[in-house]
């Protein structure tokens, strides 16, 4: 008999000679794959059974200046809530932030324009296509006041939003505490002198809390003071990621903290409660991404395990909006940039070639069904790339895709995202 080490020899040879053969062709796989023309949520039954079995599905976008993939995120909560009772979009926002976007679409406020314009931080959100999003929200909630579907932030980049709220809940509660304004960013330097003064008074905020507990809940209700709790608790994760003399750092726990604060969402909203998160592709991978990031999806990974179902986005042709690259050395304007064609030998063109013009593909099926699939998809694979706030300065890259999302959804022609144009001019 030939020795085990003689077969496992035999088997990696195998496996490596099968990873490091040409570009998957479309026709492997195929048995996992959907074709869509439209996205509208109609077309969406593909999501039926991984929805079902999942608390939470994360949505992914290769840019975060596609039009698309904004319209994607509202066609799939409209199927999700529809047909496997997802109840909560959880958005890549701060926690402060988001919480107007939600009051609006909870139609508890109908200052939108304000809020995109005065609350809100992000580019990302001041769109036709996410007020459209938000709009859509709001007419849903009237028609289901039953079941409405909720709109969180998971984000601690930037708290002055928490602080403004944290700071009405002390006042409706008749406390003296102070709150800060804390107007700067993650990104920001903050003198240590600030940043002690800061941290002690929201360490005492905090033992306000602790102390007041039964008078608060009594004065407000017992979900108010969770929620203004959370708002402090937030402005604490901010100060400690800010706290950090490396920026890797600041990457770290700015992604523990999401995975943190999706947690809290899904505690607070209840037991039965499903959540749809988005965000970028680097965010709802599972494992190290964003560089050497433990990422968003890899903490939801380890917090709910298989009941997390990671689908990334990746696109053919098109257009999107995003800083240049070199944006320190050109300057911080956003810039169209157009993908014409599609390269071949990639494994976006694999997609694009499944599609009809649009494809969603089962890569964790596609892995458990077939030992060959299972060790290519574990091997990275080249594909094009597009753009977080600026765009990737290559054009493809090698991206281990099959490990790190259990599914991909790709879109045959994109177009950028429009900014909205208030009334008023601004």
């Amino acid at each position: 008999m030939l020795p085990s080490r003689f077969w496992i020899a035999v088997c990696l040879c195998v496996c490596t000679a099968v990873c490091i053969a040409d570009p998957l062709p479309p026709a492997s796989l195929e048995p996992f794959a959907e074709q869509f023309e439209n996205i509208d949520s109609p077309e969406f039954g593909f999501l039926r059974e991984v929805a079902e079995s999942s608390r939470i599905i994360g949505i992914g976008e290769s840019t975060h200046g596609t039009a698309d993939y904004t319209d994607l995120v509202r066609e799939m909560i409209e199927y999700l809530s529809a047909e496997c009772g997802y109840d909560t979009l959880i958005i890549e926002s701060s926690v402060g932030e988001a919480a107007y976007f939600n009051e609006y679409i909870l139609s508890q406020r109908d200052d939108l324009e304000r809020i995109l314009t005065e609350v809100n931080t992000s580019w990302r959100y001041r769109t036709t296509q996410f007020v459209e999003l938000l709009n859509w929200l709001r007419e849903y909630n009237r028609a289901h006041a039953d079941r409405p579907i909720e709109l969180h932030g998971m984000e601690m980049q930037i708290v002055a939003a928490d602080a403004v709220r944290l700071r009405a809940f002390l006042e409706a509660v008749g406390s003296d505490v102070a709150v800060p304004a804390f107007q700067k960013h993650l990104w920001q330097r903050i003198p240590r002198s600030e940043h002690l003064s800061d941290y002690q008074q929201i360490l005492t905020i905090l033992d306000a809390f602790d102390s007041n507990r039964e008078k608060w809940i009594e004065s407000q209700g017992v979900d108010a003071y969770l929620v203004a709790f959370h708002h402090a608790e937030v402005i604490q994760q901010f100060l400690l990621a800010s706290a950090q003399a490396r920026e890797q750092r600041k990457h770290d726990l700015r992604d523990l903290y999401m995975g943190e604060n999706v947690e809290w969402i899904l505690s607070f909203r209840g037991g039965d409660s499903k959540a749809l998160v988005w965000a970028h592709n680097a965010h709802i991978a599972k494992g190290v991404d964003n560089g050497i990031v433990d990422v968003l999806g890899h903490q939801l990974d380890k917090r709910f395990g298989s009941s997390y179902y990671a689908i990334a986005t990746d696109f053919g042709t098109g257009s999107f909006l995003a800083f240049p690259p070199d944006a320190d050395v050109v300057g911080w304007t956003m810039q169209r940039y157009e993908r014409d064609q599609v390269e071949p030998g990639t494994f976006t063109n694999t997609l694009h070639e499944l599609g009809n013009p649009n494809v969603f593909v089962d890569l964790r099926a596609a892995a458990e069904a077939s030992p060959e699939l299972s060790c290519r998809l574990k091997e990275p694979l080249l594909m094009m790339t597009g753009a977080g706030s600026q765009k990737h300065p290559q054009e493809t890259w090698e991206y281990q895709l099959g490990t790190k999302f259990d599914a991909v959804i790709h879109l045959g022609q994109t177009e950028p995202i429009e900014w909205v144009e208030f009334e008023s001019g601004d």
